[in-house]
């Protein structure tokens, strides 16, 4: 099975059909993509039709929905969508200041079928405590011992930093007033995971040896990377490769590389 996550940055026009071709190219099995906006849903759909996986799910619908009474002025015009080869049942939501930015599905695959839950947690600099009550409520519905095989995957912007001995650095640093409870929670889920069976595979295949960026920022004659793109995994699943799809992104298609694992299970 192939599963391929993909930031596709709200594209449209022939930068939508190029990024449709280029999945499609790849014959995934499984499409999670985050970032989609409504003006593009059709054309998505039609896309993800033609390339085989004929069975999609959106959460389009509760763009319109604010879980808390917090006024918020935030642009809300971005949601997730899984697409399968395979039947999808959509799984419930959870209650977060922005509820479109998690999706979930049960995909009744012949033989093991498995759950896959999708997020996009929004970037932390303006946003208050939002992205850290998404990573909080993201780590009490995972952190759960599960009897169908689970696969978590998205943009998470996060981490920070990551180095060869292992050591993960957060953006608690960034907040210093709530530093404590923001690296908790982004912890809770990059890292914490692991204990309940959802490791990050790439991490897991490869080791901390070589640095990845699948965002990358190019400001004031500098260069900057982070790895914030990722998917966690079940071991029931069988992960055998993790990659990053950097020509998408290097090629304009995104602002984000896409990420591609193959599992055998």
């Amino acid at each position: 099975m192939r599963l391929i996550s993909w930031n596709v940055n709200g594209r449209s026009g022939p930068t939508l059909a190029a990024q449709v071709h280029a999945l499609a190219e790849r014959d995934p099995d499984v499409v999670a993509l985050q970032e989609v906006r409504g003006q593009s849903l059709d054309l998505w759909l039609d896309g993800l039709h033609r390339a085989g996986l004929a069975h999609i799910v959106d959460s389009s619908a509760l763009l319109g929905r604010v879980s808390s009474s917090r006024e918020r002025t935030y642009r809300r015009i971005y949601f997730n969508v899984v697409a399968s080869r395979w039947p999808l049942h959509r799984l419930t939501n959870l209650e977060l200041e922005f509820p479109e930015r998690y999706l979930a599905a049960n995909v009744a695959r012949p033989g093991n079928g498995f759950e896959i839950h999708t997020a996009h947690l929004p970037p932390g600099s303006t946003r208050g405590l939002v992205k850290v009550e998404m990573f909080e409520a993201l780590h009490e519905r995972l952190a759960c011992t599960s009897e169908r095989p689970r696969i978590l995957c998205g943009d998470l912007n996060t981490p920070r930093a990551e180095h060869i001995d292992g050591t993960v650095e957060f953006w608690g640093a960034s907040h210093p007033r709530q530093m404590t409870r923001w690296d908790d929670a982004e912890r809770s889920v990059v890292l914490g995971l692991a204990e309940h069976d959802l490791a990050d595979i790439f991490r897991a295949l490869h080791g901390y040896a070589a640095p990845e960026a699948s965002w990358v920022a190019h400001r004031g004659g500098k260069r900057w990377g982070r790895r914030y793109d990722h998917v966690f995994a079940a071991r029931g699943l069988a992960p055998m490769s993790c990659h990053y799809l950097h020509a998408w992104r290097e090629g304009g298609l995104s602002d984000h590389s896409g990420i591609e694992a193959d599992f055998a299970g």
